[in-house]
């Protein structure tokens, strides 16, 4: 997660210009990144009805961290995080996990929606997150202990029998989280998980999500159009722009490690430079 030291540092291929303090990042090393997605080409359509929504996207994920992937609706943020999830076939390019090929979801990768229906309704909150891991193979018992692991982690032991009917948004959000990291994926895929909660139960979870990255050394790809969530989560910002959309910038987020902190107003700073908005809108959505 954000750590140690760190200001723009980077940029990787993509469409249009990029900003001039945008230059010389370091790329991580194979044996560094959980992650790979190199030259992904995504759309709608086939032949000479193919419509792209993603051109030439690289980028590259380290283990144990998390790249924020920001930019407005509409640029291809989720259409890129279902290609990393085997939902969606590429065009062109390639995606890897721990070096090897995406060809069809799996285990290896887990996914937390913006929508808080994501849970099974006729499930209790521990059966719901016991439930994949019966899928895939764990016994009744591990899978229940597993499951009670992840809700004490969550702070959640007092919710385990209720359904999600009886939770707040925010509590369907950490059931959901919980259910993913139990599957011990090697990349969480996070698309806009905070999206639709107040905003002081937005940034809770922000700040419960970061300590739980840095429990668990969870390697993670999040989605969000907010500048100011991924200064906040992100490791790395990937910033997407233009039709198709393509990379315009990585900023290096590492140094911030509180929201009101002058990291966190010089990184949201530089990001809103790159975005060509406003410096004022640095912790803005």
């Amino acid at each position: 997660m954000s750590g140690a030291q760190g200001s723009m540092t980077g940029l990787l291929p993509g469409a249009g210009p990029v900003h001039p303090v945008a230059a010389g990042i370091e790329e991580a090393t194979p044996a560094d990144a959980m992650l790979t997605v190199e030259g992904l080409v995504l759309g709608y359509g086939t032949g000479a009805t193919f419509v792209p929504a993603v051109q030439d996207v690289s980028f590259q994920v380290r283990r144990g961290e998390t790249a924020a992937l920001l930019g407005p609706s509409g640029c291809g943020k989720s259409t890129i995080l279902k290609a990393v999830a085997g939902f969606m076939r590429p065009a062109a390019g390639r995606v890897l996990v721990g070096g090897k090929p995406v060809v069809k979801p799996g285990p290896d990768r887990a996914v937390v929606f913006q929508e808080f229906d994501q849970l099974f309704p006729w499930r209790t909150v521990l059966d719901n997150i016991a439930y994949p891991l019966r899928v895939t193979g764990r016994s009744r018992r591990e899978a229940a202990e597993q499951a009670g692991h992840w809700l004490g982690i969550m702070r959640l032991e007092h919710a385990a029998s209720r359904f999600p009917h009886q939770l707040s948004g925010g509590m369907k959000q950490r059931v959901a989280i919980a259910r993913a990291l139990a599957l011990e994926p090697a990349v969480l895929l996070m698309d806009e998980p905070f999206g639709a909660l107040d905003p002081q139960t937005r940034l809770r979870l922000q700040l419960e999500f970061i300590e739980l990255a840095q429990r668990t050394g969870a390697t993670a790809l999040f989605v969000t159009h907010s500048i100011a969530e991924a200064v906040l989560v992100g490791s790395d910002i990937v910033i997407l722009d233009g039709v198709p959309s393509g990379i315009r910038a990585v900023v290096d987020a590492r140094a911030v490690l509180d929201p009101r902190s002058d990291a966190a107003l010089r990184v949201g700073q530089e990001v809103s430079a790159v975005m060509g908005h406003d410096g004022g809108h640095a912790h803005g959505e």
